[in-house]
């Protein structure tokens, strides 16, 4: 008898070769393009209830060990509230809930939670005027439009942080997003969605996108440890296309140029 073809197969060194090559391309295509696609699908689709859930023991868990309440006055915290709100006069905002903490671990930093939270932190307002602010939280908006938290939870936790939300069991999910938190870092094409974003609803709303690109710089200029810039990486990708939305914002306001 001959023997089956997968055992002439098996007992051929090019044939593993191949089959070994193969499984590492398999492999590799998985995470670079199978594991962000499945995300990108999947995030929207967990229940709203257990990523609200995830977000909150996210915040606790960082109000244990990295957050302390803020020292901003409650008339600040009224402006910036009402400047986000005023975000929405054109389009409906994705559902969030603004906060505001101190933090001398996490410096000059604003983030987006699982759930819609989003947390500014007291240096960065301190950094910063109003304008500023409410660019850097349409920037963090702009996570929560496209999922981002979710998706990079998924993406990193390999798809295990789905199917515990689902079935209920959240500590991996917590600490594996809390760690995401502190380590604080976005894919470049999450970063870039994200500042489309936020120009996009800052011009509908008649503010410069540019305010963002003036606070990045002074940032980048004068930052020594943790910040926004440390934490939402490709300053310069970001700022050239921050710079094109708003030279486009300033072509549509003066007009085409005469020739």
């Amino acid at each position: 008898r001959r023997p089956p073809l997968m055992v002439v197969l098996q007992r051929n060194a090019i044939s593993d070769m191949a089959a070994l090559v193969l499984l590492i391309g398999l492999l590799v295509s998985g995470y670079r393009w199978g594991l962000p696609w499945t995300a990108e699908k999947l995030a929207p689709r967990i229940p709203q209830a257990a990523v609200s859930r995830l977000g909150d023991l996210v915040l606790r868990s960082l109000d244990r060990e990295a957050l302390k309440p803020s020292t901003l006055s409650l008339e600040r915290q009224r402006a910036l509230r009402a400047g986000t709100d005023a975000l929405a006069a054109t389009q409906a905002l994705p559902a969030h809930k603004l906060l505001f903490r101190g933090s001398p671990q996490l410096g000059a930093n604003a983030f987006a939670l699982p759930g819609g939270t989003i947390v500014v932190l007291d240096r960065l307002v301190a950094q910063a005027s109003d304008e500023q602010v409410i660019a850097v939280i349409a920037h963090e908006l702009g996570h929560l439009a496209h999922h981002h938290p979710m998706r990079r939870l998924i993406h990193d936790a390999v798809i295990s942080t789905a199917v515990a939300a689902y079935v209920g069991d959240l500590s991996a999910a917590v600490a594996s997003a809390t760690a995401l938190v502190l380590s604080a870092s976005y894919s470049r094409d999450y970063e870039l969605e994200a500042d489309r974003y936020a120009a996009e609803r800052l011009v509908a709303t008649g503010r410069d996108p540019l305010v963002l690109v003036a606070l990045l710089e002074k940032l980048d200029r004068g930052t020594g440890g943790a910040s926004l810039i440390s934490t939402h990486p490709d300053l310069a990708a970001r700022t050239a296309a921050l710079r094109r939305i708003g030279a486009d914002r300033q072509s549509v306001v003066t007009g085409p140029a005469t020739q």
